[in-house]
């Protein structure tokens, strides 16, 4: 990820879970990202080196409340450290059984981002957006 070019951009917005959501939030800083969109974030586990991170102020985690990989205290500790949103479901750490609230929730994200071109394509995605 970091040996991308991404100056052509005017917003990085990053996406990820369990560990995906960890390297993310690591990376957000050193990539310049305007926001973050974490699912089930492994943060303060053993192993992970990183324990201090610096999110973008438009970041959201959601997390399950029946998550046996990342204790959902981890979630916590993480949003009142650095204020950010939490968004707490009766899950396990895939989260599978939320798939269109989250799907909802990502929508209602990418639409906050003050972004002219960004708000096109989350509207085309909230005008398509099917499942079955």
């Amino acid at each position: 990820m970091l040996s991308l070019d991404l100056s052509g951009y005017d917003k990085i917005v990053l996406v990820g879970s369990s560990m995906g959501a960890y390297v993310a939030t690591v990376t957000a800083a050193m990539l310049g990202a305007s926001d973050l969109f974490l699912l089930a974030p492994a943060f303060y586990l053993p192993g992970y080196q990183c324990t201090q991170f610096s999110p973008p102020e438009h970041t959201l985690v959601i997390h399950g409340w029946q998550d046996d990989i990342v204790p959902p205290e981890n979630a916590w500790r993480f949003c009142q450290q650095y204020r950010c949103q939490l968004k707490m479901l009766d899950a396990d750490h895939r989260l599978t059984s939320h798939l269109m609230e989250l799907t909802d929730e990502f929508k209602r994200f990418l639409v906050t981002i003050p972004d002219e071109q960004l708000m096109a394509s989350a509207n085309a995605i909230m005008r398509n957006a099917k499942f079955r």
